[in-house]
Formats: C-alpha cells, sequence, structure tokens
C-alpha cells in the first residue's frame, strides 16, 4: 500500500472540481428492543446562522415505513444544488436534542436511492427512531459513464450532506456532537471514508455549512469495499488469488475503472494526479486509532472474483478493514461468517454504546 500523506484542503477542492408511502404504525416488530441512546445527556451548542444560509424549513409528510408514534417525517430535503442531493430525516417525538444515524444508500456508485433502506430495513428506521435517535437517508450524485470527476464527487456530496445536517442541528433538535453512519457497499465504503478521514471542516470558508466537521462518532460497513484506491486492491485484498489490474479491469470494464479516478486511460491513471488522488480515497490508509469505531458486516462468498458482485463484496474487504483497525489500535466488531469471523455485538446496540457519552 502506497503511504501519500492525505490532500490539503485545496487539492481536495480543486479534485471535487475536475411511491407513496403509508401511514404511521406504532405497533413495534417482536424482538425489536429499544435502545439506551442517552438521549438528552448533552445539550446541542447555539449557533447564529451563517450569512447567506437561509434558515430550514421541512415540509412533513406520510412515513414510507411504520414508525413510532409522533415521528415527523421530512421527505426530499435539499442540502445542495443538484437533483440528487436531497436526504429524508425522520424526527422522534423526544425533548432532545437527539443523536443521529445517517444511512448512505449502494449501488456501486451508479444507481440506487436512499429509499433503500425502506425496501431492506425498515426496522433500522423504526428502532432508531423508537430509542430516541433521529434518522436521516441520503441521495447523491452517482459516476457518469465517462466521469470527469470521478468517486469525489458521490464522496463529496455525502460530505456536505453530513455537514448540512450538522449545520442545521437546531431545526433538526439533533446533537452534532453525537453522529453515527452506515451504508450498504458504495454507501459502505463512503461511510468509511467519512469516519477514517480527517476531519474536512474548513474553517476559513465563505460558505458556513463547509465549516462543520465531518468527523463520526462510528461507522457501519455492511458489504463495503475496504479502500476505494482500487490499484490495492490486487495485493491487499486478493494477493491470495493472483489478481492483478487488468485482470479486475476486464470484470469491470476499464471506462468504469478509469472514471472512478475521473480519467480515460492507462496513461492518466499513472500520473501523479491520479497517485494523489488515490491516496485521497484510502480509507485503509487514512485509518488510525483517532478515527470512528467500525462495525463490519461482509456476507459475500470467499471465492475468485470473477465478476463484480465478488469483486466488490468479498468477505476479504471486510477482514482487511478488521486487521487494519487491529493494527492501528481502533475498535472494530466484525461479521464474516465465510471467514468465520462472528463478533458479539449487533450494529444497532454497537451505536447505541457509541453514542452515549
Amino acid at each position: 500500500m502506497h503511504r501519500t500523506l492525505p490532500l490539503s484542503q485545496l487539492v481536495f477542492a480543486l479534485l471535487l472540481a475536475c411511491g407513496e408511502g403509508a401511514g404511521p404504525d406504532t405497533t413495534p416488530d417482536a424482538g425489536v428492543a429499544l435502545l439506551d441512546l442517552g438521549v438528552g445527556d448533552a445539550g446541542a451548542p447555539s449557533r447564529d446562522l451563517g450569512a447567506g444560509v437561509a434558515e430550514l424549513t421541512l415540509g412533513f409528510g406520510d412515513s414510507p415505513v411504520p414508525v413510532p408514534e409522533g415521528t415527523r417525517f421530512a421527505p426530499d430535503v435539499a442540502y445542495d444544488a443538484f437533483d440528487d442531493t436531497t436526504f429524508d430525516v425522520f424526527l422522534p417525538e423526544v425533548a432532545g436534542p437527539t443523536p443521529l444515524v445517517v444511512f448512505i444508500h449502494g449501488g456501486g456508485f451508479t444507481g440506487g436511492d436512499k429509499g433503500a433502506v425502506y425496501r431492506s430495513a425498515p426496522n433500522d428506521v423504526r428502532q432508531a427512531l423508537g430509542s430516541g435517535a433521529a434518522f436521516a437517508t441520503i441521495n447523491y450524485r452517482t459516476l457518469d459513464p465517462v466521469d470527469a470527476n470521478g468517486v469525489l464527487k458521490p464522496l463529496g456530496d455525502s460530505r456536505r450532506a453530513l455537514q448540512f445536517l450538522r449545520y442545521h442541528h437546531r431545526a433538526l433538535n439533533v446533537d452534532p456532537a453525537r453522529v453515527v453512519a452506515y451504508g450498504t457497499s458504495a454507501g459502505a465504503g463512503t461511510a468509511l471514508w467519512l469516519g477514517s478521514h480527517p476531519d474536512m471542516a474548513d474553517p476559513a470558508a465563505a460558505d458556513p455549512i463547509a465549516r462543520e466537521s465531518t468527523r463520526l462518532r462510528a461507522v457501519g460497513i455492511l458489504g463495503s469495499q475496504s479502500t476505494y484506491d482500487i490499484l490495492d486492491w490486487p495485493g491487499v485484498v486478493f494477493e491470495e488469488y493472483g489478481i492483478t489490474a487488468d485482470g479486475m479491469a476486464a470484470i469491470t470494464g476499464e471506462q468504469r475503472l478509469f472514471s472512478f479516478y475521473g480519467v480515460t486511460s492507462w496513461e492518466e491513471m499513472a500520473s501523479e494526479a491520479v497517485t494523489a488522488y488515490r491516496a485521497e480515497v484510502d480509507m485503509l490508509e487514512l485509518l488510525d486509532a483517532g478515527d470512528a469505531p467500525v462495525w463490519i458486516e461482509s456476507s459475500g462468498r470467499a471465492v475468485a472474483p470473477e465478476d463484480t458482485g465478488v469483486l466488490y463484496h468479498h468477505p476479504n474487504h471486510g477482514d482487511t478493514v478488521r486487521q487494519r483497525c487491529e493494527a492501528v489500535g481502533l475498535e472494530a466488531v466484525a461479521h464474516i461468517p465465510a471467514l468465520d469471523i462472528e463478533g458479539d455485538e449487533a450494529m444497532l446496540p454497537f451505536f447505541a454504546r457509541m453514542l452515549r457519552d
């Protein structure tokens, strides 16, 4: 793995430039226990809204999933100027300020939407709310078939959403110091990137949202990739299978691999600019003992990668993150059945423990 230091805020900014729902059901599912998130233990600091940023006004509607009575649901809140930069937020009926759980959808950075959690894990929403935490699920821009910006475009959108949620903490009645994020596949990798990256707050920014912290209390990664320095995968993740960069490109298609870094050729991939880009999205190298603790679930097959499903979701990805956390002294709980690794704590209780002051 290369040992390039993370880019400065200036270079990071330059890289970024290159159904209708049912009404609430208050009947809890059997076996869904409420978690002690320490609601109301800490007060949110009071801040004035910055110049040029309007106070957040929410439009409430019917929840798309069953939620506890009194929950307010605000869909399609815009956090930036693009069509895809919106989030949904569920606000529990508590005195607050509340912790915040943020979900980031998967889809290989080429598809998916914020409603994925409603279809695949509605109990995550209900259990978080029932325990007194707010819950947000975000959309972000995906990669074009030939993308000039690369993966920092969707990653940067998720960063912006997190900062926006923090900036408007008073309108949302959330505690900006107690935020966790999780996701599936690309969303999991995004959560890991947010949790491992040094704080991307820019205190000198004219935009007050950009001054907000991006640090998290914990992250949950389900079916995640270990790093978005994809050229490290052959030697770091798949060494036992002898796969090469050309072999990965044969599986994914060359241009999909190139578009991850905003280039169109192997010559550009070898450039200093792409080397710097790779360092900026290398979650493994960025991880250290001061980062957000990690909950890992990897249920993929432990076989030689021959298709994108195995390549992107191989259990070696989860185990590589686990081993890196162990090496740097960062707490991690891992569930990787194919490798006979089974942690003793589920994700939401893990979050609950991390959110307590």
